[in-house]
């Protein structure tokens, strides 16, 4: 299934429709795969335990299922592992859900709000290491990440929490997760992200023609600007066919250069790609593996012959090769064989 632009989008209500696509590419309406692997460590929350509403990620974000809330507060406290407290509310105006959420151990205060479904603002504050994230998170648009320590502050650009767990471990793994069994249920975000890279590796190695070009996406918007508006059409079709690989394309273009048409149907592309089911280590390698950026990043952590085959899935793909830095960084060799993988 997959969402169309209408009013009713605007207004926050799920109208949808299945259209056909070209069954050769990963699309965002294939269904998730059964749910596996081990879940996070640790006690579950109130979240969990009340079943109030349910968080998911799609594409990396935090957002609320809109179709698994009720309004209503809560708050438990927790003796072990160590102290804990939480609070959650959820409210609904116009059947569009919201969410206020506290957590609170001897050492981390933190506090997430959700509004309208996707804009996410969370604080995280550390006080055994002096540190204060603050992340906001648009309905569309980059994450942006600010952290501050007695050392000075930093402001970061993600352009999601997979890709800020990739390119800023430290701040990631001292200020999420220690939220993440809390606020979300299955395998934490370092399983989720292992997987997702054994299923791009295995992909540019077994399906190297599953993914969509930049040529190919280049023509398709050259194509919007046909005098022939059939041949517009059809260049949005086509481009919409292609699958969740094309917003990686769509990212890397300079939109100042399009005319308002081909504006309005890249949005209209970006729209229906966007998946409606909670993310899975499939669905994101068919969307980060046109990612230039997020490969970039996972470099150091593949071998060199791995490093190789992602080179040539990227001149491939992108005409570009993988970074000097990134080639020459030292081998942090991923798992492989990993028993859980194969049930995402």
């Amino acid at each position: 299934m997959i969402r169309r632009s209408c009013p009713g989008v605007l207004l926050g209500f799920a109208i949808v429709a299945v259209v056909s696509t070209r069954s050769s590419y990963c699309t965002a309406q294939q269904p998730p795969p059964p749910p596996g692997g081990v879940a996070s460590e640790g006690p579950p929350g109130v979240i969990h335990q009340t079943g109030i509403v349910n968080l998911r990620l799609v594409l990396g974000r935090l957002e609320i299922d809109p179709a698994r809330y009720r309004k209503g507060s809560k708050h438990a406290k927790h003796d072990l592992p160590t102290p804990l407290e939480e609070s959650v509310c959820v409210d609904s105006k116009l059947g569009i859900p919201s969410l206020h959420y506290t957590f609170q151990s001897p050492h981390h205060h933190a506090v997430v709000d959700i509004v309208d479904i996707q804009r996410c603002h969370l604080f995280s504050e550390r006080s055994d290491l002096g540190e204060r994230l603050q992340l906001v998170q648009p309905i569309d648009g980059p994450l942006t990440i600010q952290v501050s320590s007695p050392h000075g502050s930093i402001t970061i650009s993600s352009p999601s929490l997979l890709h800020l767990q990739a390119t800023h471990r430290t701040h990631f793994d001292s200020h999420l997760s220690p939220l993440w069994n809390y606020l979300l249920p299955g395998p934490s975000m370092e399983q989720l992200a292992a997987s997702t890279m054994e299923k791009m590796l295995s992909a540019c190695l077994d399906k190297p023609s599953d993914f969509p070009t930049r040529d190919q996406v280049l023509d398709c918007v050259q194509r919007m600007r046909s005098t022939r508006r059939a041949e517009r059409h059809q260049a949005e079709t086509e481009l919409s066919g292609l699958g969740l690989g094309v917003l990686g394309h769509l990212r890397e273009l300079d939109w100042r250069h399009l005319d308002a048409e081909q504006t309005a149907r890249l949005r209209r592309v970006r729209l229906q790609l966007q998946p409606i089911e909670p993310d899975s280590p499939t669905r994101l390698a068919c969307w980060l593996n046109s990612d230039y950026e997020f490969w970039n990043r996972i470099a150091a952590e593949l071998t060199k012959s791995q490093r190789l085959a992602v080179d040539r899935h990227l001149r491939r793909t992108l005409d570009r090769s993988l970074a000097p830095a990134a080639v020459s960084a030292p081998s942090v060799r991923i798992a492989e064989g990993n028993p859980d993988a194969a049930n995402y």
